[in-house]
């Protein structure tokens, strides 16, 4: 948005909330909570790095050339095919 590029690694996937939706969550779990579960607060609906980086491009018209993109990430690992 301010013509900055940035730095996508290839090769890694996550998931996306929306803040309100994470909010509502915890507020729940604190409502509900039992000691030892396990509360998992984020979807199954996996996205690739280089997928919210073209949304990114093609919402704010911004050049690909702004891209970076990189092989790996230190300290981050890539979830393996079984």
């Amino acid at each position: 948005m301010h013509g900055l590029p940035w730095t996508v690694f290839q090769g890694h996937q996550r998931t996306s909330t929306y803040l309100s939706d994470t909010v509502r969550t915890v507020a729940n779990i604190s409502d509900n909570f039992i000691a030892g579960e396990t509360y998992n607060i984020g979807g199954n609906q996996l996205h690739s790095i280089e997928e919210l980086s073209d949304i990114i491009l093609a919402e704010t018209g911004a050049s690909p050339d702004l891209v970076n993109y990189r092989e790996s990430e230190i300290f981050n690992y890539k979830k393996s095919s079984v």
